[in-house]
């Protein structure tokens, strides 16, 4: 099992090593390894928030996934975890990112991570210490996916059904990467290109399984919320810009 760990309130580092010393006291589990700790900015949410500590975690379990998710949200409410704004600063956030080879879709819990395939501060701390476990829908490993983004060419490609409200995202994805904006890539790093032009990212606004590579599916169904997740999957690929 792979976790992914972070936290950007309070002494960060305390609480990381804190939070590494319960995953390992919990029942029918063993930790087998931990990468270093990763400083990145922070992706989407409110502005001005403080720098995020990234790592991860494998873990040996026997625990169920619903299980493990429940003892690790309990221990996120024990260091106050606050959950009412989406991507709001926190003291600690763990994430189920892997489970072997479990596929799960769920209203509560989504295995593998829906977002770590172009999360670059999940994939890096991840590759560290399993970069050979496989994203079982993509059949990438985390070393692969990771080589995508540091060699790919920086396309994205934006793919639903409507297509008024492609366009219109079009319009407003290109106009928010020329603008200056902060933690957004140069606009000279990043093109909106068609499906047939081998995007490096697709941005998807309807659940298809005929996508292959990483995808950010969109879940919000208003067009702020959609705005929203479009910016932070592009932030996530190339956070160097």
């Amino acid at each position: 099992c792979l976790l992914a760990l972070g936290a950007n309130l309070g002494d960060r580092a305390a609480t990381l090593r804190q939070t590494l010393e319960l995953i390992a006291q919990l029942p029918a589990t063993q930790l087998l390894a931990r990468s270093t700790w990763h400083q990145t900015a922070p992706v989407g949410g409110p502005p001005g928030q403080a720098s995020f500590l990234n790592g991860a975690l494998l873990l040996d379990t026997t625990l169920e996934p619903p299980e493990l998710a429940r003892h690790l949200h309990q221990i996120e409410t024990q260091f106050g975890r606050n959950r009412q704004i989406r991507w709001d600063a926190r003291t600690i956030d763990i994430d189920i990112l892997l489970f072997g080879a479990q596929v799960i879709d769920g209203a509560d819990l989504e295995i593998p991570h829906p977002r770590m395939s172009f999360r670059q501060f999940v994939l890096a701390p991840a590759a560290e210490i399993a970069g050979d476990m496989r994203h079982p829908p993509l059949g990438w490993t985390i070393a692969a996916l990771c080589n995508h983004w540091r060699t790919a060419p920086r396309r994205v490609a934006i793919v639903g059904e409507n297509q008024e409200l492609l366009k219109w995202l079009s319009e407003e994805l290109s106009r928010n990467l020329r603008a200056p904006a902060s933690n957004v890539p140069d606009p000279k790093t990043i093109k909106l290109v068609s499906w047939d032009q081998r995007p490096a990212l697709v941005i998807a606004l309807d659940k298809s399984d005929q996508i292959l590579g990483p995808v950010a599916r969109i879940t919000s169904d208003e067009r702020a919320g959609i705005m929203q997740e479009a910016i932070a999957a592009v932030q996530a690929a190339w956070p160097d810009g």
